[in-house]
């Protein structure tokens, strides 16, 4: 069950390869907040997912994504490496569990580099 929030919109915060060859990051869709529940651990939990999308307009290469969800109850991160393919468009999720449904001022960041 998704109940949508007053959705924050974040710039992603690209540090783009600036030798030849390499990832040449394009963001194709805005950073969205939206509760929802998922499994964690075996067991459904209440929490808020960020979404966005990508698009490797270079080479292949490696991405790293830092991922923050900021809210009344603090801040919370995930990280994650990822190879893109040259040309690839890839939508990324990522599950917050820690901030309880009361949660005001919810806004995400998305960091790549």
């Amino acid at each position: 069950m998704t109940k949508s929030l007053p959705v924050f919109l974040l710039a992603i915060l690209f540090q783009l390869c600036t030798s030849c060859g390499g990832p040449q990051l394009e963001l194709v869709s805005e950073v969205k907040v939206e509760s929802e529940v998922s499994f964690v651990n075996g067991e459904l939990d209440a929490g808020y997912m960020v979404t966005f999308s990508i698009r490797n307009n270079g080479d292949q290469g490696e991405i790293f994504f830092t991922t923050t969800l900021s809210c009344s109850e603090g801040s919370f991160i995930r990280e994650q490496p990822y190879v893109l393919a040259a040309n690839q468009t890839k939508e990324f999720s990522f599950f917050f569990h820690e901030p309880t449904i009361s949660a005001t001022n919810v806004q995400a960041r998305v960091n790549v580099r």
